[in-house]
């Protein structure tokens, strides 16, 4: 149950108010990875769920986020000089997002929990995979940390993670797109880490991570759908936009927050070949279709598009086609 005074204040901005309701829970007893996760990070959830159900804008949606990152920031300084001058282990280490990763938050309150646990943390944000192979190879950092949200960045992923194959530094990744080990071995990393908590022991050394592989050979549809990407989303906004059951017509700005989703689901469709996964693209379907639900679309409407896709994909992207039929068989 995430502080209902706290999620007020995230949603009118008042970062004033929030980073007094974080102090006032520290000064009660609350320890600091308990806010951390149940507080900022429960938040930030809770902000995302708030907003997929239409509950919310999308405005103050990205208000939140920017208030929590104000929260978490003052919650760590205030730590981190109340340990200051304390003597400890500092192994250093480079945290990024995937490249094309955006939700740069999760990757932040992992560098920071990091700090707290004595490492010497560098956190690059979202960057391209060329400047994260430069700072690692000038920094030689003693771990890599890679955080992926949305599984439509898998691509992403990988460019990064081959980036650093080369690094005399083991490469971890996490976040919410990397649900388990098995898909993090799948994507070519080295080790998973399911919470912050789980890095940090990792990072700290209190589990052996496996052997780096060697190169490895990637299926070339994901790649070949970026070059079709812009045609392929037009053949899906258009199926929407004949079979629509909406009340109100779509306008410009809806328009084009559909043609953004339709973007990200065929993109997760290349991402679920990448892995050989199908329930990659059908997890994403069915937020989808709850997305477009809640702003008075039916799901159907969004399982015929895609459809309408897969049958535009010939041989040379015949197993995205053949996911994207899977997935519209699960949309409800």
């Amino acid at each position: 149950m995430v502080d209902e005074e706290y999620l007020a204040s995230l949603r009118s901005g008042d970062e004033w108010t929030a980073i007094g309701r974080a102090r006032e829970l520290r000064r009660r007893g609350a320890a600091a990875d308990d806010l951390l996760d149940h507080l900022v990070a429960a938040g930030e959830r809770r902000a995302g769920e708030l907003w997929l159900s239409g509950t919310w804008s999308l405005a103050e949606e990205h208000v939140a986020t920017s208030v929590s990152e104000q929260v978490q920031a003052a919650l760590v300084a205030d730590l981190m000089r109340s340990s200051a001058g304390e003597q400890r282990v500092r192994p250093q280490v480079v945290v990024a997002c995937a490249e094309g990763e955006l939700h740069t938050l999760p990757a932040r309150m992992v560098a920071d929990r990091l700090r707290l646990a004595g490492c010497r943390t560098v956190f690059l944000g979202s960057v391209s995979s060329g400047q994260l192979r430069s700072v690692v190879h000038e920094w030689c950092p003693d771990a890599i940390v890679l955080s992926c949200t949305m599984a439509f960045n898998f691509a992403g992923l990988v460019r990064s993670l081959s980036a650093v194959s080369d690094a005399d530094a083991p490469a971890l990744i996490g976040g919410a797109a990397v649900s388990d080990a098995a898909l993090a071995e799948r994507l070519g990393a080295d080790g998973w880490a399911e919470d912050a908590t789980d890095l940090v022991r990792a990072v700290m050394g209190a589990r052996t991570l496996a052997p780096r592989s060697g190169r490895r050979l990637w299926p070339e549809e994901p790649f070949l759908l970026q070059e079709r990407l812009p045609a392929l989303t037009g053949i899906a906004l258009t199926a929407i936009l004949e079979r629509s059951q909406r009340l109100e017509p779509y306008d410009g700005w809806s328009l084009a927050l559909t043609g953004e989703l339709l973007e990200h689901l065929l993109t997760t469709a290349g991402a679920a070949v990448l892995v050989d996964d199908p329930s990659v693209l059908v997890a994403f379907a069915q937020w989808s279709a709850t997305y477009l639900r809640h702003r008075g679309e039916h799901p159907l409407v969004l399982a015929a598009s895609m459809v309408e896709v897969a049958a535009r994909c010939d041989a040379e992207l015949a197993g995205i086609g053949r996911f994207l039929r899977l997935a519209a068989e699960q949309v409800e």
